[in-house]
């Protein structure tokens, strides 16, 4: 498939995905957190330069939230927060903030008392499990599940 043709932000989009995803698969992988097999990991990785080589900005966008997803909920606390500075230093990757606008957007739809989308509620979704998963405020944990309920 050709490569598509994207503007300058959007390769540097690209990019960026694609180095946390390595990274992060890197990690996962060293930190055996693949198992004894590297099948998966080789995998992720290869899919991950084929979007790279297609340009393919939306493919890499949904690897790279499933992978962060996965680390969040597959690795355990210390490994997790190791992964964090490994992406802060390396990349510049603040988790804290992308978990401070997860927190918001979710606040802001409690508030509005519904949930304005699809995409929204993968989001809220997502929310809930990585709040799960990192030991979250069971209240804020109960409020973001009573709203996707409605």
């Amino acid at each position: 498939m050709p490569k598509r043709k994207l503007t300058a932000e959007q390769e540097s989009q690209l990019r960026a995905l694609f180095d946390r995803i390595m990274l992060t698969v890197d990690f996962a992988d060293r930190a055996g957190g693949f198992g004894t097999s590297t099948t998966l990991a080789d995998s992720l990785r290869g899919k991950a330069r084929q979007a790279l080589e297609q340009g393919a900005l939306r493919d890499m966008r949904r690897m790279a939230r499933e992978i962060n997803e996965a680390s969040m909920v597959g690795l355990p606390t210390h490994q997790r927060e190791g992964l964090e500075a490994l992406l802060n230093s390396r990349l510049g990757v603040d988790t804290d903030a992308e978990r401070a606008e997860m927190q918001a957007k979710a606040a802001a739809a409690i508030r509005r008392g519904k949930v304005g989308s699809e995409k929204e509620r993968r989001h809220l979704e997502d929310y809930a499990e990585m709040l799960e998963a990192t030991g979250g405020d069971p209240d804020e944990i109960a409020a973001v599940r009573r709203l996707m309920s409605t």
